[in-house]
C-alpha cells in the first residue's frame, strides 16, 4: 500500500495537504516549503535486496572492502565509513529513477513541477523496510494559484 506525505526541508510533516489516490492538493492559507513523499512499506525482512539502478545494489559494499562508498547496514550508522540503514539519492543520479526491494518497486521522473525528484530507502527499528520517492521542495500556493501539473507528474508507477 502506498502512503503519501508532505514534508518540510527538516523532515517534519507539513499540514494543509490533501491526498486523494495519486493526486495531491495544497489547501493551506499561506505558501509553504514542502516536498511530497510517496512511500511503500514492505514486510519485515533480514535482506530487503535494495536496488537503485546505477547507484545501489543490495548492501552495495562488502563489509571488508577498504574502499569507502555507501553501504547499507541495518540498524547501524557510521558516517566515517559511509554506512547507514537509510539512503536517498537525487533521481538524476540513477540510471533509472526508481527504487526496488523484494519484488516491489517505485518509479518516478527525474524532475517534477516541484523540482528535483529523489529516491530512497530505509530499514527502521520496527522491523519494516520502507522505500520512497520524494519530490523536491517547492514554494506551494493555494490551489487556485498553482500551475496545472502535467499528467505524468500526477501519476506514480508501482511495480
Amino acid at each position: 500500500m502506498l502512503r503519501f506525505s508532505a514534508l518540510a526541508p527538516d523532515g517534519s510533516p507539513v499540514d494543509g495537504f490533501v491526498f486523494d489516490g495519486n493526486m495531491v492538493t495544497y489547501n493551506g492559507a499561506a505558501p509553504v516549503d514542502a516536498g511530497i513523499r510517496v512511500e511503500r512499506t514492505l514486510p519485515p525482512t533480514d535482506d530487503p535486496q535494495w536496488l537503485v539502478p546505477g547507484v545501489f545494489y543490495g548492501e552495495n559494499r562488502p563489509e571488508r572492502c577498504t574502499r569507502i562508498f555507501p553501504r547499507y547496514t541495518p540498524g547501524h550508522v557510521d558516517v566515517e565509513r559511509m554506512e547507514s540503514d537509510a539512503w536517498s539519492f537525487r533521481a538524476d543520479r540513477c540510471a533509472t529513477p526508481a527504487v526496488f526491494a523484494r519484488g516491489s518497486g517505485l518509479v518516478t521522473e527525474e524532475v517534477s513541477p516541484l523540482g528535483q525528484a529523489g529516491v530512497g530507502f530505509a530499514y527502521h527499528a520496527d522491523g519494516l523496510a520502507r522505500f520512497s520517492l520524494s519530490r523536491g521542495a517547492a514554494s506551494l500556493r493555494r490551489l487556485r494559484d498553482a500551475r496545472p501539473a502535467r499528467r505524468a507528474d500526477a501519476h506514480v508507477a508501482t511495480g
